[in-house]
């Protein structure tokens, strides 16, 4: 341990950019900034009429991947490569 060699020392460089967005919804920004009451209550409206398709939407993605991940693994279990290496898939 007495041969160890020093090393140099780790140059850290901190980049503060500003946050532009953040300065604008805050009214901080130099301009008039915020968010219109207009924007925000379109935004509401589009959020409940997507809460009210979203277990319907979810349930049909799941349904859809259940009957994907069941033909896959029939497709699996039947699926022969003719090769010189490889006579079948194996079996799960």
């Amino acid at each position: 341990m007495a041969n160890e060699e020093k090393k140099a020392p780790t140059i850290v460089r901190f980049y503060r950019f500003r946050n532009r967005l953040k300065e604008k919804t805050h009214g901080l920004g130099g301009g008039k900034g915020g968010i219109s009451p207009e924007a925000m209550e379109k935004a509401e409206k589009a959020l409940e009429t997507l809460s009210e398709d979203y277990p319907d939407w979810v349930s049909g993605l799941i349904t859809n991947w259940r009957n994907n991940m069941s033909a896959a693994l029939i497709h699996r279990k039947t699926a022969r490569i003719s090769s010189k290496k490889f006579t079948a898939l194996p079996m799960i």
